[in-house]
C-alpha cells in the first residue's frame, strides 16, 4: 500500500496536537485493528474524511500593516 502524500510533512505544533487529539478520540480509542496495514488504511480513510468534512481553512486577519510597539 502506497503511503499518502501527507505522510512525513512537518506541521505547526498546535495544529498537529489538535489533529492527533481528534484522530485519537474518533478513531484510535474506538477501533480494533488486526494488523498495521489495517490500522494504516483506517488512518488514511480518516484523514480523507477529515479533510473533506472537518478541516477548515485558517482565516488570516493580519492586513500587512506594520505593528505598533507597546
Amino acid at each position: 500500500m502506497a503511503r499518502p502524500a501527507w505522510a512525513g510533512r512537518l506541521f505547526p505544533g498546535a495544529w498537529s496536537a489538535g489533529f492527533f487529539s481528534t484522530l485519537t478520540r474518533r478513531l484510535l480509542r474506538r477501533g480494533q485493528f488486526a494488523s498495521r496495514d489495517e490500522l494504516a488504511a483506517a488512518i488514511d480513510t480518516f484523514v480523507l474524511a477529515y479533510d473533506e468534512h472537518d478541516a477548515k481553512p485558517y482565516r488570516w486577519t493580519y492586513d500587512g500593516s506594520p505593528l505598533k510597539a507597546a
